[in-house]
């Protein structure tokens, strides 16, 4: 499934806007680059590796989520990485593209 048919398709769910929490694309990028790295996405890293704070740690989540980067929140701490190395750099074009 392509980038742009999985963000039009994730639009009508039930999740967190991404206007809600103004966070610049940069930032994003590097939370993106950072779970893919380490396969590993939870708030206290990002908090930890990008010094944001917990609500924009959670923010950058239900955008790595809103994206398909990062799976939905299911009770665990950590959340599953669906997004490889290989699929990253289209990822980040789609997220400079749409601002």
């Amino acid at each position: 499934m392509g980038i742009i048919s999985a963000l039009a398709r994730r639009r009508g769910r039930a999740t967190t806007s991404p206007a809600e929490h103004p966070i610049s694309v940069e930032v994003i990028i590097e939370a993106a680059r950072l779970v893919v790295s380490t396969r590993f996405a939870t708030a206290r890293l990002l908090e930890q590796r990008l010094g944001v704070t917990a609500h924009e740690a959670a923010a950058l989540l239900a955008r790595l989520e809103h994206c398909e980067v990062v799976a939905p929140f299911d009770g665990s701490a950590t959340r599953r990485v669906l997004t490889t190395s290989q699929q990253l750099p289209g990822v980040i074009a789609e997220f400079r593209s749409r601002g």
